[in-house]
């Protein structure tokens, strides 16, 4: 809802104009919202422990919702490198934060 809404229009601002977009190293299933089909060896994502199959639910608290993995993605890459964010994901159907710093998208 509306709620929803504000709370992604604030993740949304968070990158400037001009600041390079920020990734974790996921590899998310545009069909199965924010479902982790791989992870890039030695990215933020690996070195906090996210896993293939993890199902992402959510970024810095706001809940992915409908979102496709590419809305997940959009969500990840308005943190600049070097920013913290939290990914909140479901493993086995129990909710896990995993905090982590963006990296550079590339990398």
């Amino acid at each position: 809802g509306a709620r929803q809404g504000l709370a992604l229009a604030a993740s949304v601002v968070r990158r400037r104009q001009g600041e390079a977009p920020g990734d974790v190293g996921l590899e998310l299933d545009e069909q199965e919202a924010g479902r982790v089909l791989a992870v890039r060896p030695g990215t933020p994502g690996a070195k906090a422990g996210v896993a293939v199959g993890d199902l992402v639910v959510g970024v810095d608290g706001v809940p992915n919702g409908t979102l496709s993995g590419d809305g997940v993605d959009a969500l990840i890459s308005n943190h600049p490198p070097g920013t913290p964010l939290k990914l909140t994901v479901l493993r086995g159907g129990q909710p896990r934060e995993v905090p982590l710093i963006a990296g550079a998208r590339g990398q």
